[in-house]
């Protein structure tokens, strides 16, 4: 699978799409230093896939990861990390400063709720709190 092309109308704003589904386009909010970042990335274009492989070809997904590993091993960063577990850092985050799970299927595009759910759990802290207030 391709990886998704990018349009930039604005800052702190992206459009995203799948090349093979046009009509499936989203919207991810970014905060300034990505646009920047991703504005440098993309030079004169101001839409197109994001990260290009040989040539002007898109980058592939395994590219992606062959390239996401050398980043971490470049940066002595060890364990089990792909570019899959920071959407799932992100996710779980975003779950853990809103309690919001619908926020949540928004954010990673979700179709279903029920795919979002393996993000909402309880964190040590949370159910210390919960268990210890019903105590007093």
């Amino acid at each position: 699978m391709l990886p998704p092309s990018l349009t930039l109308p604005n800052l702190g704003l992206a459009w995203l799409r799948k090349p093979d589904h046009l009509c499936c386009a989203r919207t991810a909010y970014l905060n300034d230093s990505v646009v920047a970042a991703l504005r440098n990335s993309l030079g004169r274009r101001q839409c197109g896939a994001v990260f290009l492989g040989r040539g002007d070809a898109p980058m592939t997904a395994r590219h992606a990861e062959r390239r996401f590993a050398q980043c971490l091993e470049c940066a002595s960063i060890t364990g089990r990390w792909t570019p899959h577990s920071l959407r799932h850092t992100f996710a779980t985050e975003l779950y853990q400063r809103t309690d919001d799970i619908a926020l949540v299927k928004e954010a990673l595009g979700h179709r279903s709720i029920m795919s979002t759910l393996v993000y909402a759990r309880a964190g040590e802290d949370q159910v210390r709190e919960a268990v210890l207030a019903g105590r007093r």
